[in-house]
C-alpha cells in the first residue's frame, strides 16, 4: 500500500486486526461527512460545448437549488468536449423526492442522471 500518510490509524487496524474500531471510525465519518449509506447521491452528467452545457447546467442548478446541488467538471474530460457533473445528496429514506424526480424527468437525453453512482468523479 502508498500512501503520503502512513500515520492515518486504518494501518493500525488492519496490522493488529482491528476490523470493528476501523469499521466504526469509517461509520462516524460517512456520517459526519454525508456520505453513504447515511446519503443517496444522485449525479446527472452532461457532456458537450463548454458554454451551452454551462447554461444548461445553471437552469438545473437553479431548478434544484433547493437541495443545495453541487456542480463540477469531471476529473477527465472527452477529447474535444466538456463535461460537467451535478450532485445531489439527500437522506435515503426522502427518495424519490417528487419535485427532484419531476426536475429530473424533464431533462433531455442529452442529461445521463445515476441514483446512488458508483463514483461521484
Amino acid at each position: 500500500i502508498q500512501t503520503r500518510y502512513p500515520a492515518l490509524p486504518v494501518f493500525d487496524y488492519v496490522l493488529k486486526g482491528r476490523l470493528l474500531d476501523f469499521y466504526r471510525e469509517e461509520k462516524a465519518d460517512r456520517q459526519t461527512l454525508g456520505y453513504p449509506p447515511f446519503e443517496l447521491f444522485t449525479k446527472v452528467t452532461l457532456t458537450g460545448r463548454k458554454e451551452k452545457i454551462s447554461a444548461l447546467m445553471a437552469d438545473l442548478n437553479q431548478a434544484l437549488g433547493d437541495y443545495r446541488p453541487i456542480t463540477f467538471p469531471a476529473f477527465t474530460q472527452p477529447k474535444g468536449k466538456y463535461r460537467l457533473h451535478l450532485l445531489l445528496k439527500m437522506p435515503p429514506w426522502r427518495w424519490p423526492d417528487p419535485k427532484v424526480l419531476a426536475v429530473l424527468r424533464s431533462l433531455s437525453p442529452n442529461f445521463t442522471t445515476v441514483v446512488d453512482p458508483d463514483t461521484i468523479l
